[in-house]
């Protein structure tokens, strides 16, 4: 059941479009939504990082970007700095980074989950995402 707000109420119609309410059962019309189930799964809200002492952070944070080889890849570890592949060493520091120093570090790393589950509904296949761990490695 979708909902439309109007003057501060909710108004509960048929489908998600605002046509919705034009479309009869069964048709197939541009704009006519399929009646659509209720989220039954519950809202999981993430664990807060934990704070980390700066000399946990390798590299530690610094004022202008890190252009050093990574010896993995080939190329700079970071991007920030160039400008058409070419490096201006200088540019892109942080304006504000000795008046405004970080108090609080975090480490949060991506990866991918091939095997991510959106719902328990067996009708809807796993999902490939990328998603954020809890700092480890």
């Amino acid at each position: 059941m979708g909902l439309l707000t109007s003057g501060g109420y909710l108004v509960a119609k048929r489908g998600l479009s605002a046509w919705a309410s034009e479309c009869d059962p069964g048709e197939c019309q541009l704009g006519c939504s399929p009646p659509t189930t209720p989220f039954i799964d519950p809202l999981r809200v993430p664990p807060i990082l934990p704070r980390r002492a700066v000399t946990e952070l390798t590299p530690a944070p610094q004022e202008c970007p890190n252009n050093a080889i990574n010896p993995a890849t080939g190329l700079p570890f970071e991007g920030r700095g160039q400008f058409n592949g070419v490096l201006r060493p200088g540019t892109d520091c942080f304006q504000f980074f000795k008046r405004f120093p970080p108090r609080e570090f975090f480490v949060s790393r991506a990866r991918e989950n091939a095997r991510f589950r959106i719902t328990g509904d067996p009708n809807i296949p796993d999902q490939t995402i990328w998603g954020f761990n809890l700092g480890g490695k």
